[in-house]
């Protein structure tokens, strides 16, 4: 991966803050700055950026250029999409009162799933990871992208992963925790399907009547209905789910 350095960057323009690094924008590119300083952790990063800057799958942001300091990489850069992440669906739909917002996300969730098959089908054994709605973003077309790629996980490299819904899955349920991979990544995005709407609250807080009502206005997500009932239920194993898009593929008879 080429290299470019972080002091000919114009980094004045700050457009989020996440767990892991700053992101910048000069309109054209994206610049992902870490906080981390820890050179085991960058080390890993190096590795990993440069494989996922060899993937070509539409709609995953991938890394173009890595960013140093004095030699030592700091962060990355990419290309810039202007868009949203996907929790502002949930936030139109409160400002509207229109479901037409949540009815276009399961229509993307679907679109989403085949892009999440499409990397687990790549040979370099890709892992997402941390599935949620601040890493998945729609642009003004209400396209779907992945970002935030420097966390997901690369064949056998040092992976040092984390994925939010998957962790509060099974910790509520005494379950043992185990590598990610690619069943927790179809859980995790099924999760991610079940509670847009409720505003990304946990499943175990979201009661059966309340989101029987809620069906009664989505139509996506009614058509989960029976693995809202299935993942509450379960307690004692990690549950088998399949892509969501496959579900909803079917019952909302999507042509693309």
């Amino acid at each position: 991966m080429e290299r470019i350095n972080k002091n000919d960057l114009d980094l004045s323009s700050m457009v989020s803050e996440g767990e892991e690094g700053y992101v910048y924008s000069d309109g054209e590119f994206a610049y992902k700055i870490f906080k981390t300083k820890n050179l085991k952790t960058l080390n890993n990063k190096e590795d990993k950026l440069d494989v996922l800057n060899e993937i070509d799958i539409d709609n995953v942001v991938k890394p173009l250029f890595g960013i140093y300091d004095k030699n030592k990489l700091c962060g990355y850069a990419m290309k810039y999409i202007d868009a949203n992440n996907l929790f502002m669906m949930t936030k139109f739909n409160k400002m509207y009162n229109d479901n037409v917002y949540l009815d276009i996300f399961y229509i993307q969730i679907e679109y989403i799933s085949k892009l999440l098959k499409e990397i687990h089908s790549s040979k370099y054994k890709l892992v997402v990871g941390d599935i949620n709605s601040n890493n998945i973003i729609f642009d003004k077309e209400f396209l779907p992208y992945f970002i935030d790629v420097d966390s997901w996980q690369v064949g056998k490299l040092n992976n040092d992963g984390y994925a939010y819904f998957y962790a509060q899955y099974i910790f509520n349920r005494n379950m043992s925790f185990m590598k990610l991979n690619e069943d927790t990544d179809r859980l995790c995005l099924m999760l991610l399907s079940l509670i847009m709407p409720f505003e990304n609250r946990c499943l175990d807080d979201i009661s059966t009547d309340e989101f029987d009502e809620k069906c009664e206005d989505i139509e996506g997500l009614s058509a989960l209905h029976d693995y809202f009932i299935m993942l509450k239920e379960e307690n004692e194993r990690m549950p088998e789910v399949p892509y969501v898009g496959d579900v909803l593929e079917k019952s909302l008879k999507i042509e693309r």
